[in-house]
């Protein structure tokens, strides 16, 4: 990870070992080690459907550069306060109803 651990680069599994979880248990070891609340990624078309099983999304048009096809995907973690300690997780969608909680109330 770079930019302060918050863009993947250069992330990659041996095809021989791929689909054992190996790739999702380095991403998460690699989090814990590098927190964030935002986390980005370009990535190869072949690996769209993994990240996306991480919580990434899509979020702009397939790029080309020098001859190598990337995808910009980004993926937002939830941070909960619980006794002066944070925790980060993958956003979900029940989360906006809290978001909207918190901001009406300030």
């Amino acid at each position: 990870m770079k930019s302060n651990g918050k863009h993947i680069s250069l992330f990659f599994i041996k095809p021989e070992y791929h689909r054992h979880g190996l790739g999702k248990k380095l991403f998460h070891y690699a989090s814990t080690l590098h927190p964030s609340i935002e986390t980005t990624v370009n990535s190869s078309t072949y690996a769209i459907p993994f990240y996306q099983s991480l919580g990434f999304a899509v979020v702009g048009e397939k790029q080309n550069y020098h001859g190598l096809c990337s995808t910009p995907m980004r993926r937002y973690h939830a941070v909960f306060v619980q006794k002066n300690k944070y925790t980060l997780r993958t956003w979900q969608t029940e989360d906006a109803h809290s978001l909207v909680q918190e901001l009406n109330n300030k």
